[in-house]
């Protein structure tokens, strides 16, 4: 039995506010999303918690199911973002998201 709640999981890496510029037409090109540790289990195996990172729209911060097959991306690309975005909602929400993923 777990004897405490853990303390929250912060990301070690953080994305940078200076993307090089070389970069820019490479991170257009791919679909993003933003975001953050959350809903710990408790693994009796390992004796630690295991996080989950869903995946966040950027365009609104809200968890969703982003599903990541290529099938679904014209279905779903409602909760997908540019870098741009993803980048941008990160920063402005540093306290409640931890980071920006990419497919």
């Amino acid at each position: 039995m777990k004897a405490h709640q853990p303390k929250p999981k912060k990301s070690k890496i953080k994305p940078t506010s200076k993307v090089s510029s070389h970069l820019w037409d490479l991170l257009s090109q791919v679909r993003c999303y933003v975001w953050k540790y959350e809903e710990p289990e408790w693994n009796n195996e390992k004796q630690q918690y295991n996080w989950s990172k869903p995946a966040r729209s950027p365009k609104t911060s809200r968890h969703r199911k982003i599903r990541y097959r290529e099938e679904y991306f014209d279905k779903d690309v409602d909760l997908w973002g540019t870098f741009e975005e993803a980048h941008a909602a990160y920063w402005n929400n540093q306290d409640e998201l931890q980071g920006v993923g990419f497919s």
